[in-house]
């Protein structure tokens, strides 16, 4: 019988998976094209890169919906695809998912504080994330991931409209950049007030993804496990990124990777992920080091 999550992150260290968009656009998944219209439009590589995540020792399957809410869609004349694309993306995880796996409802930025024509409106920020949360939830997902918030205003509100959504775990990231002053993000929410802020919300762990490689993350975590009691959860990417015949490509190795994952989980990391340019051949890495 499966555990239920938030006992398992007490037994031992959770393993989440890699990056869906940078490899779906490694399949053919061209720039400017949403990863999230493949779960309709070729769902077999979808599947495939679910199972590999899986075959390389994940013990939770993020669906591929970080840009699937309604704002999101809407600037991609979308959003009328958003109960399918939302719906497959989780049947998909769930087809190649083992029994003693899990499967996380994966929430994304709805980037309307981009746009400078926007108010922010904390109820209606809230609804998109709760109706996209909802149809994950229905769908049977075990928690919800939200990854990669600047605002901790906005991060907020995804944590309250997941909430919602259904009685289940929800874990948040927000993304920082390494400044003179510490870790900040690009709206200037420092660590402690984020940690503060998410846990009164209601958030069950928090951490950080996307941005930083695994060497500036290794760093940033020691702020999080001295600033919460909640479990830690990070997500680095593959080191710096650049191109090459026009294609994303980062700088770091899944071995390197892998040992910086390894540090972090030995000074009390619980849950630990790839972002932006790991492959299932970093998260077989971080594996067979948290095996060995």
């Amino acid at each position: 019988m499966k555990k239920d999550i938030l006992n398992l992150i007490k037994e031992r260290v959770v393993l989440i998976d890699g990056a869906k968009g940078t490899m779906l656009q490694q399949k053919g998944l061209p720039l400017g094209v949403i990863p999230e219209v493949w779960n309709l439009d070729r769902p077999h590589e979808v599947k495939a890169l679910h199972r590999s995540y899986f075959d390389a020792g994940c013990d939770v399957g993020q669906t591929n919906t970080f840009g699937a809410n309604l704002h999101y869609l809407q600037k991609h004349h979308l959003e009328d695809r958003l109960d399918m694309i939302n719906r497959k993306a989780v049947q998909l995880v769930l087809s190649v998912c083992p029994p003693d796996k899990f499967v996380a409802g994966n929430l994304g930025p709805t980037g309307k504080f981009w746009d400078p024509d926007e108010k922010f409106n904390a109820e209606e920020i809230e609804g998109i994330f709760f109706e996209q949360a909802g149809i994950l939830v229905d769908e049977g997902v075990d928690l919800i991931t939200i990854e990669t918030l600047s605002d901790l205003r906005e991060a907020v509100a995804a944590v309250r409209g997941a909430k919602r959504a259904g009685r289940l775990p929800v874990f948040v990231c927000m993304t920082f950049q390494k400044t003179p002053r510490g870790f900040f993000t690009i709206m200037g929410n420092g660590v402690p007030d984020s940690i503060r802020v998410l846990g009164e919300a209601g958030a069950d762990g928090v951490g950080a993804n996307c941005t930083l490689g695994s060497s500036d993350m290794l760093l940033l975590a020691s702020e999080f496990l001295t600033g919460t009691d909640l479990p830690a959860l990070m997500e680095p990417n593959a080191g710096q990124p650049g191109l090459r015949n026009g294609q994303p490509v980062y700088d770091q190795s899944p071995e390197a990777f892998a040992e910086d994952i390894y540090r972090m989980v030995q000074s009390g990391v619980r849950m630990v992920g790839g972002c932006c340019g790991t492959t299932p051949e970093f998260i077989g890495a971080v594996a067979r080091k948290l095996r060995n």
